[in-house]
């Protein structure tokens, strides 16, 4: 709508018809249409000199992935990839990485398996193909730590902040707070096992802990988020705080409350949301439901501040 609004036609591409009068392909994520479907499309793209625009949508490694001969190998862009013997090279990097990451940066090791890195490689891997072959004029990223990691694969990404655009930012909200704790999000062994542990202590202090696992999208996902006195977040990868996800809960005037996060910018735990080591998540849950003020307070500042702060211009 920001960008009809800006006097810009969209079309969404079906087929190569679509081409016609086009001055721009905007691709968000690679992993939306497969790495070998959208160099079909760029490389015709290219004939019709179309500019050619990635927005990496999907996570990236963290910016200070060890070097070593594991992550070269993993991140180069060979073809054929899918066959039997590719993957099983794979699997045996991503264990090697595994292991240089409990020797050199056991925190992102104790909160991230060398399966859970097998996506972000991957992306990283379409990006570095894509690049190399010339069929990208453009990368636009809005998270620092995706940016800095392209840039250290030789990718000068452009860095676009989320935000609001004119008069689209969340009016405040007066829905009435009648769900303690919202989670919304698949059930990983690792988010079963947390998620578990949350109910049973909120239930122990008469609070309760709402989990949606699927079907929860666009309106009524905002409605549910503004019923809710705080957004849960369980985090996939300990590096990119999941920034729209902190967006939706300014908008519906929930507390974003999160595990620990390595870069948090531009927010501000305590500021703008609430961040706590796993272990104590439960105690600052609690503590941020029992007192209504110190968490209306958190609410309040965070809306200040992606209004006043994160506006994108109008």
């Amino acid at each position: 709508e920001s960008i009809a609004q800006a006097g810009i036609q969209t079309v969404a591409y079906t087929n190569d018809a679509d081409f016609e009068g086009a001055t721009h392909i905007l691709v968000p994520g690679v992993g939306v249409w497969g790495s070998r479907r959208l160099e079909k499309i760029l490389h015709r793209a290219t004939q019709k000199n179309i500019r050619r625009i990635l927005w990496q949508m999907e996570t990236l490694p963290p910016p200070d992935l060890p070097r070593d001969l594991a992550t070269r190998l993993l991140l180069r862009p060979t073809p054929h990839r899918a066959k039997g013997l590719s993957r099983s090279l794979d699997s045996a990097l991503l264990r090697r990485l595994a292991r240089t990451l409990a020797a050199t940066a056991p925190n992102l090791a104790e909160t991230i398996s060398a399966q859970e890195l097998r996506l972000p490689i991957r992306e990283a891997r379409y990006n570095k193909r894509l690049w190399r072959a010339g069929l990208l004029d453009e990368v636009i990223v809005c998270l620092e730590t995706r940016r800095d990691f392209l840039a250290s694969m030789g990718i000068p990404a452009t860095f676009m902040p989320f935000g609001y655009f004119g008069s689209d930012a969340p009016p405040p909200s007066s829905q009435t707070k009648d769900i303690d704790v919202l989670y919304s999000g698949t059930r990983t062994p690792r988010r079963a096992k947390l998620l578990s542990a949350l109910e049973t202590g909120l239930a122990g202090s008469g609070y309760k802990l709402e989990v949606v696992e699927k079907g929860l999208y666009g309106d009524e996902r905002d409605r549910t988020i503004a019923r809710s006195k705080l957004f849960l977040q369980l985090r996939n990868y300990p590096w990119e705080l999941p920034r729209l996800r902190l967006m939706m809960a300014v908008g519906g005037a929930s507390l974003y409350v999160t595990e620990a996060f390595h870069d948090t910018r531009p927010f501000e735990n305590g500021e703008h949301f609430l961040m706590a080591p796993h272990d104590d998540l439960l105690d600052a849950i609690l503590q941020h439901l029992r007192d209504d003020d110190r968490r209306t307070r958190i609410v309040d500042q965070a809306r200040r501040f992606v209004v006043g702060e994160l506006e994108l211009g109008g």
